[in-house]
């Protein structure tokens, strides 16, 4: 799709009802528990941030429209971060006040243009898919399973835009940068899967 399609898109999403039916409750087996919460936890904190760095990069690097595409996105996860804050109230836990693999990942894309910035996020947001199918498809929880669906349905728009926008941006790389590139992204990637994972 293209920068205004994507505009639409994001327009729709974030302002959409997500309806989950809060009244269920976490219901966990007791080993399962501590585990889920963590790992909610987690995933939750690295969901909080307001983007304020890469929103600043883009506006100073693209179109209007592409500007408000990323603030959309912004947004969008921060929907996620307050579902899965309340799930983790809803289990009588609370969200992380830190967590060091936020940490590394906020330290590390800070210090890229905002390409590269959004090629760490696109690896985050790509390696944490497994992670949530697992969650939705193995805990028998049904409210976690109702809260992941919403995010991976929400994901998988994501994992779009940054893609198409990123085609084209390699579009304009030599052969040489985008092979370097590439072999970068591969050992981030595979990096990020063992930390999730």
């Amino acid at each position: 799709m293209g920068t205004m399609q994507w505009l639409q898109h994001f327009r729709a999403s974030v302002d959409r009802p997500r309806d989950i039916s809060w009244e269920q409750g976490v219901r966990l087996d007791a080993e399962l528990e501590l585990p889920v919460m963590r790992s909610i936890q987690t995933f939750q904190r690295g969901l909080t941030s307001p983007g304020l760095h890469l929103r600043t990069k883009v506006r100073k690097s693209c179109p209007r429209e592409y500007a408000e595409c990323v603030d959309l996105y912004v947004a969008e996860k921060s929907i996620h971060a307050d579902l899965l804050m309340r799930v983790l109230w809803e289990a009588g836990s609370e969200p992380a006040k830190r967590a060091w693999s936020d940490f590394l990942f906020r330290r590390l894309r800070r210090r890229f243009d905002y390409t590269k910035e959004l090629m760490v996020l696109l690896t985050v947001e790509m390696a944490s898919m497994p992670f949530f199918r697992i969650l939705a498809n193995q805990v028998g929880c049904p409210l976690i399973t109702d809260v992941v669906e919403v995010i991976l349905e929400d994901q998988a728009y994501h994992l779009g835009f940054h893609i198409d926008h990123l085609r084209e941006v390699m579009q304009d790389k030599g052969g040489l940068e985008k092979l370097a590139i590439q072999q970068a992204w591969g050992a981030m990637f595979a990096s990020t899967l063992s930390v999730v994972m």
